[in-house]
């Protein structure tokens, strides 16, 4: 079997020595890549799964009447909702518009923008629990959240995108 490698003339090794007929893709043997490529996949899913298992079990532990007796409680619910689907836009478009100012790019305003105007996710029960907060509270906001999210998500993201970038002809949103 025949070895290559890049700079043998100047004394250093650039690169480990490999078999000149086994394919490589930038310069790792293919087999290593296969490997390496099923090791992240396994990973990725593997935490998806356990993030999932860690979420639902901590809304598992919230009894169904709480949450519901939550839902009444009219304060929280318009305290929540209003942050998250008033304030937080308003403060995502406040930041865009004093960042465009110092260049920040479109598209990284656009994304802060869909960050700013998406609701809180099911972290934030994990975040309540750890600190003992009202836990059947987060549950019912995150619930809530999700469903009004499907209208208030793309009216909020559509009215501060136009606020802040306009309708011009090289526009990401012409």
């Amino acid at each position: 079997m025949s070895f290559s490698s890049l700079g043998e003339g100047s004394g250093t090794v650039d690169r480990i020595l490999q078999p000149q007929n086994e394919p490589t893709t930038r310069g790792i043997p293919t087999s290593t890549v296969e490997v390496s490529g099923a090791l992240n996949i396994l990973a990725e899913v593997t935490s998806y799964v356990l993030l999932f298992l860690l979420i639902f079990g901590m809304s598992a532990t919230v009894e169904p009447k709480s949450m519901f007796k939550q839902l009444q409680n009219k304060f929280a619910i318009c305290t929540g909702v209003g942050m998250q689907f008033v304030i937080m836009p308003f403060l995502g478009f406040l930041s865009v518009t004093a960042l465009g100012k110092r260049g920040l790019e479109h598209h990284v305003g656009l994304t802060l923008l869909l960050v700013t105007c998406s609701p809180g996710g099911s972290y934030s029960n994990w975040w309540c629990s750890t600190f003992n907060g009202d836990l059947a509270l987060s549950v019912a906001m995150t619930a809530l959240s999700t469903v009004i999210s499907a209208f208030l998500l793309p009216a909020n993201l559509m009215l501060y995108a136009h606020a802040a970038y306009g309708k011009a002809e090289d526009s990401v949103l012409a």
